[in-house]
């Protein structure tokens, strides 16, 4: 037997991508459509969905399809299709998305890959960013200063075949 329990707080428009705090108080998501946005809930009991509460929104940019995080809850990563960047915002207050200031700095991917970006994740040094593509690759970017894209150079471009990748996430070690 299954049972399926249902939060009506989480309701993302088209969701895209989905991020969890480490410590599994907050939940990240992209709602998509014509007006893209990053929504957080604060969960009363840790990866508990179902005790998400009140949903806080902000608007990030147009077709955001990936989401990430730095270790320390400052940074948040975008990645979408229509700039066709990664971009990189600094937040004044760890793990609160309404908090963000002025775009810190991108990756104009499409002149640097020649595709559109979908899925992103980050090392928990900042010292890799790895990026997935609507051609199916997994790009490899080094930054110079931990966290600021502004000193991205590519590393290693891995094709992945198969369907889209429109979401990457990587084991606590980072072995798989």
């Amino acid at each position: 037997a299954s049972h399926t329990q249902s939060n009506t707080n989480l309701s993302p428009n088209i969701p895209q991508d989905i991020f969890i705090k480490p410590d599994g108080t907050k939940i990240f998501y992209v709602g998509g459509g014509l007006n893209d946005y990053i929504a957080q809930h604060t969960l009363s009991t840790a990866y508990d969905i179902s005790s998400a509460g009140s949903q806080s929104t902000y608007q990030y940019g147009e077709n955001i399809e990936g989401l990430t995080f730095s270790d320390n809850g400052l940074w948040v990563y975008t990645a979408g299709s229509v700039g066709d960047s990664v971009e990189a915002w600094i937040l004044s207050t760890a793990w609160d998305i309404t908090t963000r200031g002025s775009l810190h700095s991108e990756i104009d991917y499409l002149a640097a890959v020649g595709q559109d970006p979908s899925g992103l994740d980050i090392t928990p040094d900042g010292k890799k960013m790895f990026v997935s593509d609507q051609n199916k690759n997994l790009v490899e970017f080094n930054l110079a200063t931990a966290y600021d894209l502004s000193t991205a150079t590519i590393g290693v471009t891995q094709a992945l075949g198969g369907e889209n990748k429109n979401a990457i996430s990587w084991n606590a070690d980072g072995t798989k």
